[in-house]
């Protein structure tokens, strides 16, 4: 792959070539990757170049290489798809509180792999299902999956939690959860039981998750 992926080659090596610095090494592959993490990173950025493909680090901290184990199945898309779908049916509805949850990745002080990010970046996602798809992405970008671990294991991770769910139903009761509830003029909160598709709804009329305070 043309400035991806390559094999080194007296020309490619030669002063002042892509290679310059893997002259040592010819006829091995080299790659274009992150550096490695820098001398202090608090104040330094590798960024990418070449390096040999047999010194690949994934983009993590020196002592947190790529597990020792079978990549499959990918533990983050698995677990965080389930509670996705396990959150979605307690509250009765896919959607974050508010319609939207972020992030922030303040410029140059969230990383501690190295000096950055570059700019602030800011997380955005819609609903519980969207949060977990990036949990899983993460560790594509970290070279710690790849992607045939990484989707499988959200079809499993929605199965696990729908299941999961169906259960905690069986075994507590049916889809209900209890507020606090603040009946608008009353002098006083009374806890009530409420199903899970309303819960929203009394949440934006002021009413807290949870027994009222006292037992009322």
């Amino acid at each position: 792959m043309p400035d991806l992926i390559e094999v080194i080659t007296e020309e490619s090596s030669r002063p002042g070539g892509r290679h310059e610095s893997l002259a040592a090494y010819r006829g091995e592959i080299a790659i274009r990757v992150w550096a490695g993490p820098p001398g202090d990173p608090t104040v330094q950025a590798s960024g990418a170049g070449w390096r040999r493909g047999v010194t690949w680090l994934p983009y993590m901290p020196r002592n947190f290489v790529t597990p020792p184990f079978p990549g499959y199945t990918s533990g983050h898309s698995t677990f965080s798809r389930s509670a996705a779908e396990v959150l979605a049916a307690v509250t009765g509805t896919p959607f974050l509180p508010g319609g939207l949850g972020s992030f922030v990745a303040t410029e140059n002080r969230y990383l501690a792999i190295e000096h950055g990010p570059g700019r602030t970046v800011e997380l955005q996602w819609a609903t519980y299902y969207d949060a977990a798809d990036l949990a899983g992405l993460s560790r594509r970008f970290g070279g710690i999956h790849p992607y045939y671990d990484d989707y499988p294991s959200r079809i499993a991770g929605s199965r696990i939690g729908s299941k999961a769910w169906e259960k905690a139903r069986e075994l507590y009761g049916p889809g209900t959860v209890t507020l606090c509830h603040a009946p608008a003029g009353a002098s006083r909160a009374e806890t009530i039981e409420v199903g899970a598709a309303s819960v929203d709804a009394h949440l934006a009329h002021g009413d807290h998750p949870g027994p009222c305070a006292g037992g009322r």
